[in-house]
């Protein structure tokens, strides 16, 4: 997934990311990168924008909780979160939630796709064929 951030995020997520490294034993265990975290925090960021300063600045017990609930419940395939999971840290801009009884992201996105690229296909047939 392609997220654009500015500077100022792109700075907090690394230190973020560097932080989580630093002080969640098990990350490292499990060879986690800080370019996995990064790039975590990035979607999810675009998901469900968070505070990332208030994060980075919390205690560890939140912190650690916070970091490991984004990691478990984050689509990668989408960006998305899931689970009914919302972030502790989240901005004030609501988050996506998933619609009643849609309980698969990546479906329901395949699913677009195809509406997609039958739509075009459609357009592209009357524009050729008159």
């Amino acid at each position: 997934m392609t997220v654009t951030q500015d500077t100022a995020d792109a700075n907090l997520i690394r230190q973020i990311a560097r932080r989580a490294l630093d002080s969640i034993s098990g990350l490292r265990a499990q060879g986690i990168m800080s370019i996995d975290l990064q790039d975590d925090l990035a979607d999810c960021h675009a998901a469900c924008p968070l505070r990332l300063a208030a994060l980075l600045a919390t205690d560890d017990f939140s912190f650690a909780t916070e970091i490991l609930a984004i990691r478990r419940h984050l689509d990668r395939v989408t960006g998305e979160l899931g689970g009914g999971y919302v972030p502790r840290f989240r901005g004030v801009k609501l988050c996506f939630q998933p619609l009643a009884g849609d309980r698969s992201f990546a479906a329901r996105k395949r699913r677009q796709r195809a509406r997609d690229r039958a739509q075009a296909s459609v357009v592209g047939a009357l524009s050729q064929g008159g």
